[in-house]
């Protein structure tokens, strides 16, 4: 039987980064593939204008592959990018183009004028819904929604909000829109509602309600409803805010959260329900917390933009990493154990060496003891300090 041996791995106890050390780079979203790897949507700073890039790297984050879209665009800046995996193991990947990728990342087409914040597949596995930018005049620009065809042609545009912000689809196969709307005239004075919509694939409306809070991420739960994350206003202050509401828009509660009280704008940018039936959410920490959004553990120093549990119940996050030094940017994820440690098994290889202590223990990626077995790539680890990966082919 023959042994591939790797390279000697040490567990790295931190986080993996990635980034050129002069040009600034940004993690914005991270999918978890049906191979066991991640892909990271991400962003650099370009000669002219942001590029889009995208990173696929395994379970011990060495990178597979990385690619740049780097084609001309009329928008500069990249505030947001939204990343879908598609039916046939490719992606769907939105920013200031949107871009139809195989699972190389190899463009199958690109639509430079649909740009955009939120994406989700349709019902039909084939379309996309989209807040687009219909203009670009400010931070967000004007938001409208578009349903996109499988080869990137607008299907139709709508105006659900004045501002819509995310979306995601329903169990009954429709769609919940989530924005704000402005009220008010010069005379009784202007208030603006966050709102929440629900729409067919015509665009026809099924039910229109108020939420209450500032939704800047929202995802399915369990019970058919939706879990928001977003802000909670306050006089010269913002807290971050969960809020769960029902499969008809009615809310089941409502959370606020500082977790820095010297800060004065705290927000949540992504907010998922975990294995147990509780939320994990992120933005400018993390914070996990019960069914009733009650805290179970924070980490305040930790930010991110997207947060994801995976089969082992762990999560993986992406950010952006700031050197205090330089102000250097560069795209950094993290692993989470279910208790909120930094995990140990994002591991990173080191010059090979060759191993002459001692067996002492084998353990797998999880760093659970095992014992040998074929056709799977283990840690064996020996008395003197040497680790070796190794899989036995049989």
């Amino acid at each position: 039987m023959p042994s591939l041996v790797g390279s000697e791995m040490c567990i790295r106890d931190r986080n993996y980064t990635y980034g050129d050390s002069t040009i600034n780079e940004n993690g914005f979203c991270i999918v978890y593939t049906s191979d066991g790897n991640y892909v990271i949507g991400s962003s650099k700073k370009g000669v002219d204008s942001d590029i889009m890039t995208l990173h696929k790297v395994n379970e011990f984050g060495e990178t597979i592959w990385h690619k740049e879209y780097n084609q001309n665009t009329e928008n500069k800046k990249i505030y947001f990018l939204s990343l879908e995996k598609t039916e046939n193991g490719g992606f769907i990947f939105l920013g200031n183009k949107l871009i139809n990728l195989d699972s190389k990342g190899e463009i199958k087409w690109m639509k430079p004028n649909i740009k955009g914040i939120d994406l989700i597949l349709c019902e039909d596995k084939k379309s996309y819904l989209l807040i687009n930018y219909t203009r670009y005049i400010s931070y967000f620009g004007n938001l409208s929604l578009s349903r996109i065809d499988s080869v990137g042609d607008v299907i139709w545009t709508s105006y659900c909000h004045q501002r819509s912000y995310c979306l995601t689809n329903t169990s009954d196969g429709k769609y919940v829109v989530f924005g704000t709307n402005e009220h008010g005239n010069s005379s009784s004075g202007y208030w603006t509602t966050f709102d929440c919509v629900k729409i067919n694939d015509d665009k026809e409306i099924d039910w229109f309600k108020n939420n209450g809070t500032y939704g800047i991420a929202a995802t399915n739960t369990k019970n058919n409803g939706f879990i928001i994350a977003g802000i909670q206003h306050a006089i010269n202050k913002e807290y971050m805010s969960l809020q769960h509401i029902d499969s008809i828009g009615n809310s089941l509660w409502y959370r606020y959260y500082q977790l820095n009280s010297s800060s004065t704008d705290e927000y949540l940018s992504h907010a998922i329900e975990t294995h147990d039936g509780g939320f994990i959410a992120i933005g400018s920490g993390v914070i996990r917390t019960d069914e009733n959004g009650d805290t179970l553990w924070t980490r305040a120093d930790i930010n991110g933009k997207e947060i994801h549990q995976i089969n082992d119940s762990s999560f993986v996050l992406v950010r952006t990493d700031i050197d205090t030094i330089t102000g250097d940017k560069n795209i950094n994820i993290i692993k989470l154990t279910d208790n909120g440690e930094i995990a140990g098994d994002f591991i990173i290889p080191t010059p090979p060496t060759t191993a002459n202590g001692k067996l002492i223990n084998i353990i797998d990626f999880t760093g659970r003891q095992t014992k040998v077995k074929p056709n799977l790539p283990l840690i064996y680890i020996y008395d003197d300090g040497t680790t070796e990966k190794k899989m036995i082919i049989e």
